[in-house]
């Protein structure tokens, strides 16, 4: 008994110096847990075991026990190593200088006490954990004085029996126990300390999240009074939260938003928690939106004290909402106005949206287009070919034309604009559908208006355009009219009327529709016509209920026509009838215009014909009697000089001759101009010498070169090909009129042809380089631009100096370009001029060298029976003494008539007929010998047209009936007897 009150004894001073060390350790929190604090708490744990040794319990001289084992073991198991070695060096060195035979014994226990504190703290967890329960805490004692009983081994055997004997029972019963006790102290300290530290913690972070956080976070009492709100909350209000603390909510809000604001409190008092959206005023006065979750505050007896709310700035959010919901006002706003149907389709080619003018186009409202699919209505496809064809709608984009149909069952025709896109990840196509109903319309109308009266076949268009318009606006009459007499009259020109067309008539407009019309665009009556004009008695027969016009207005803005449509029922579409007259107007002035275009037209050829008719006859008659008494002349002139003449009277004869030869050449002039002039004028492309051509030039002016004593030079290129292809008499023509106008103003000097090659001409072509250059007068530049003008000449006036009609070069110019060749000149006053003429010909096989051509062979004639059938008693006389002196028998006659009646008597090898004769003109009467009426022994014999007629087609027209040979007065005796070789030789012409 004694030794179990000293055990509990020495552990009651254990627990009260665990007090004081627990007082000891009160100091400021937070500081580090170096090795100097656990050197210091080592020491003081070694200070408390000197203090529980010195009042040990006694058990023999030397064996003393105390609670250090208890210390040092709880050190070790709580503190750790270096803190339990300290204090274990502290009471070992003690207890070592108490001596006595249990001083190594007590050195011992304090040693294993702690190590086992120490590999209990490492096997079993670290003291941070602070959850020692009492049974591990009794169980870790128990282990510790056990080793300590163990440890009593070490005293001396009788003495150890004895300690061991005495004290095992009280030591195991009661210092597990104050092990334990002391370890549950140091717990409860140790947690209370840790909750300390957390809740220092937990303060931290909730200030620091409350102070950090973007949401707002606001309390109030409950007369709504701010007790806290932090600065998130202030920041998004414009204020500090000091500006904040003890004004009341309601100071925050707009004056509109009160009467919400209080009905939200009323259910807050009522201990209502709720989430929301709130707005607030700003500090500048801007809105501020958020989303509130508010907790009601009560006190312990459920009384409202109070409300905590957390607040999310939502005012971007709104902003976006708001925008969002005006991006839809205005879309939907835009999408209602269109005068086109808007529909969105998703992939199940499903409505999605709509807007009214497509619910409308299909007859439906806007709720029943909603979720259909678009073969409900698209009339052109089924739903297998919408499916294939618009598989893919992300791709899509193209605008395309169909047919939709609507509720009723009735089609129109839309022009679809279709682009899909892929939005929140699904694929939608956005169409915009327009009735072009109205367009197609107006396209058969311009179909109808460019096709008709096109063709040489098709019905007139006035009559045309009248049946279309009663058909394609379901009209009965139909009118089109010209305006007569300054608009006050008009005139049909196609009536339509209940199927059938009617006469042309002329009325007058006063008083009728018509005349409302005229003058403007567009009139129309959709109903009761009758009733507006009750004295037009056409409206009153046809019973007219309706009546659309249009004025016809020409080029010139002025009206020219109408076009009127009536019918017995009001109007049903009165757009289509004016769109469709306006179009049809527009055509219809046109070819009102254009008939009348070709009226006068027609009227001006009749009368331009009529003219150039008359200009032919005249010229043709006057050519004609012209050449036929200077046929006689120039046949007496040549007679003459076949009498024995003298030198003066053969140059007397001469001058004549020339000057009958130059006014047949002025008449050959005029009548090539005519030629010209009709397009008449032919080119001929045979093969011929360029050095003949050139040298027949040359002999014609060889006796002018001798009489005025000028020089004439001939030049000719030796690398010019010979034999070519064109017409020769025509680059005769040109170039004696070079040679000819040189030789007219000449008086001294020279005259020179030139004929040389041009380069770069293609293979089997020749361009040729004429060049007719003379030392003559020269021509002032100021008359070179009109020089090529029919009837102008570089001289003028009564002085002039040379002879001539001015016809000659204008006639080149034209020949040359229907030779395909070109004109050009180079003059100088006083020096001379120069002539260039380009041409191209085709280049012929080469034949040999032809002989120089001399006088004309006329052995031919000699015995040669030869009828002359002419009226002119002159020419006859000429032609039959040079044909008789020739050799010739001649027999003349005076008609036609005679010379068939002469043909049955006797027989002729020729007849040289004149075609202008009384009776029976020369024509007649060879169609009749052709025709066998003066006998089938004479039906082929040879006709020479001997005729003043020459202009354009004569000579092909006398040819074509049945002539062989053609000879214009005048002409010379070497003249007719060529042509007569050639048609008795059958050689060409």
């Amino acid at each position: 008994m004694p030794t179990t009150i000293s055990l509990i004894q020495n552990i009651a001073l254990l627990l009260i110096g665990a007090l004081l060390f627990e007082a000891l350790m009160q100091g400021p929190r937070g500081k580090s847990k170096g090795l100097l604090r656990q050197l210091a708490l080592g020491a003081g744990l070694g200070v408390l075991g000197l203090v529980v040794m010195l009042t040990p319990w006694t058990f023999s001289p030397g064996v003393v026990f105390d609670t250090r084992s208890v210390l040092v073991s709880i050190s070790g198991l709580f503190f750790g190593a270096v803190p339990t070695l300290t204090a274990m060096a502290v009471t070992a060195a003690f207890r070592l200088s108490q001596g006595g035979i249990g001083a190594w014994t007590g050195v011992f226990v304090i040693l294993a006490s702690g190590l086992i504190g120490i590999a209990w703290r490492h096997l079993r967890g670290r003291p941070q954990e602070y959850r020692r329960p009492f049974r591990e805490l009794f169980l870790f004692g128990l282990a510790v004085h056990i080793a300590m009983l163990a440890l009593m081994l070490t005293l001396p055997w009788d003495t150890a029996l004895s300690v061991l004997s005495r004290i095992s029972l009280p030591v195991l019963a009661i210092y597990p126990l104050g092990t334990a006790l002391f370890g549950l102290m140091i717990v409860k300290r140790m947690r209370g300390e840790q909750a300390r530290a957390d809740l220092k913690t937990s303060e931290g972070s909730y200030r620091l999240l409350v102070e950090t956080a973007n949401e707002g976070i606001w309390s109030m009492d409950a007369t709504h009074a701010t007790t806290f709100v932090n600065e998130s909350m202030a920041n998004m209000l414009g204020y500090t939260s000091q500006d904040m603390l003890g004004r009341k909510v309601e100071d925050f809000f707009f004056v509109e938003d009160m009467a919400a604001h209080a009905q939200r409190m009323q259910r807050r008092h009522a201990g209502i928690d709720e989430i929301y959206e709130r707005r607030f005023r700003r500090k500048d006065g801007s809105a501020l939106w958020t989303l509130v979750a508010a907790k009601v505050l009560k006190d312990d007896t459920g009384r409202f004290v109070g409300s905590f709310a957390m607040f999310t700035d939502i005012t971007e959010r709104k902003r976006a909402e708001q925008d969002l919901k005006n991006e839809s006002a205005r879309r939907r706003a835009l999408m209602d106005t269109s005068n086109d149907g808007i529909v969105v389709i998703n992939a199940e080619h499903q409505v999605v949206d709509v807007n009214r003018r497509f619910a409308d186009m299909l007859g439906c409202g806007v709720d029943d287009v909603m979720h259909m699919h678009t073969w409900d209505w698209e009339a052109c496809q089924t739903e297998e070919d919408i499916r294939a064809n618009f598989a893919d709608l992300t791709r899509l984009n193209s605008v395309f034309e169909s047919r939709h149909r609507r509720r009723d069952g009735s089609e129109y025709d839309v022009e679809i604009s279709a682009c899909g896109a892929l939005v929140a990840g699904d694929p939608l196509v956005l169409c915009l559908c327009r009735d072009i109903t109205e367009r197609k319309r107006m396209e058969d109308v311009l179909r109808f208006l460019a096709q008709t009266g096109s063709g040489p076949a098709s019905e007139p268009f006035f009559h045309a355009l009248a049946r279309y318009l009663a058909q394609n606006l379901g009209m009965d009459f139909v009118c089109i009219d010209r305006l007569e007499g300054e608009g006050l009259t008009a005139r049909t020109v196609a009536v339509w009327c209940d199927g059938h067309f009617e006469d042309n008539v002329a009325y007058a407009l006063k008083d009728t529709p018509c005349g409302e019309v005229a003058g403007k665009m567009v009139c129309c009556f959709p109903a009761n016509v009758r009733r507006l004009f009750p004295h037009d008695h056409v409206l009153t027969e046809l019973r007219a209920e309706s009546y659309v016009g249009v004025t016809l207005f020409g080029h010139t803005g002025q009206p020219i026509g109408l076009i009127a449509v009536i019918g017995r029922s009001p109007l049903a579409n009165r757009a289509l009838a004016e769109s469709t007259l306006k179009l049809a107007a527009v055509r219809a002035a046109g070819e009102m215009e254009r008939l009348d275009d070709e009226a006068a037209l027609r009227q001006a050829k009749e009368q331009a014909e009529a003219a150039s008719q008359a200009k032919s006859e005249f010229l043709a008659n006057m050519s004609h009697e012209i050449r036929t008494p200077l046929n006689g002349v120039l046949g007496m002139l040549q007679l003459i000089k076949t009498t024995p003449l003298d030198a003066e009277q053969e140059g007397y004869a001469d001058m004549a001759i020339q000057s009958s030869q130059r006014l047949t050449r002025l008449l050959s002039d005029i009548l090539d101009l005519s030629r010209i002039e009709a397009g008449r004028l032919a080119i001929q492309a045979e093969p011929f010498s360029l050095s003949g051509a050139i040298f027949a030039v040359e002999q014609l002016f060889l006796p002018a070169a001798r009489q005025t004593g000028v020089s004439f030079l001939v030049r000719i290129d030796p690398a010019l090909p010979d034999r070519l292809i064109g017409d020769t008499l025509r680059l005769q023509q040109v170039l004696n009129n070079f040679v000819g106008n040189a030789f007219k103003f000449t008086s001294s000097g020279s005259v020179t042809v030139e004929a040389s090659r041009l380069p770069f001409s293609p293979p089997g072509r020749c361009r040729i380089l004429f060049a007719v250059s003379d030392t003559g007068c020269g021509i002032p530049e100021d008359k070179l631009e009109s020089l090529f003008t029919p009837f102008i000449q570089a001289s003028a006036g009564f002085t002039r100096t040379h002879q001539g009609a001015g016809l000659g070069l204008s006639i080149c110019k034209h020949l040359v370009r229907l030779m395909g060749g070109d004109i050009a000149l180079d003059s100088t006053v006083g020096e001379g001029t120069t002539m260039y003429l380009t041409m191209p010909f085709a280049v012929a096989a080469p034949l040999p060298a032809p002989e120089q051509p001399g006088p004309e062979d006329m052995s031919f004639l000699h015995g040669l029976r030869v009828l002359l059938a002419d009226d002119d008693q002159t020419g006859c006389l000429a032609v039959k003494r040079q044909l008789e002196l020739a050799g010739a028998a001649v027999h003349v006659v005076g008609d036609g008539r005679q010379a068939l009646d002469a043909l049955r008597r006797e027989p002729f090898d020729m007849v040289l007929m004149d075609i202008q004769m009384p009776v029976m003109d020369g024509l007649e009467a060879t169609r009749a010998i052709r025709g066998g009426e003066v006998g089938e022994e004479v039906k082929r014999l040879p006709v020479v047209a001997l005729t003043a007629y020459a202009m354009p087609g004569d000579k092909e027209h006398f040819l074509m009936a049945g002539m062989d040979g053609y000879v214009t007065k005048p002409h010379t005796i070497e003249a007719l007897a060529r042509v007569m070789a050639e048609v008795l030789g059958q050689t060409p012409r």
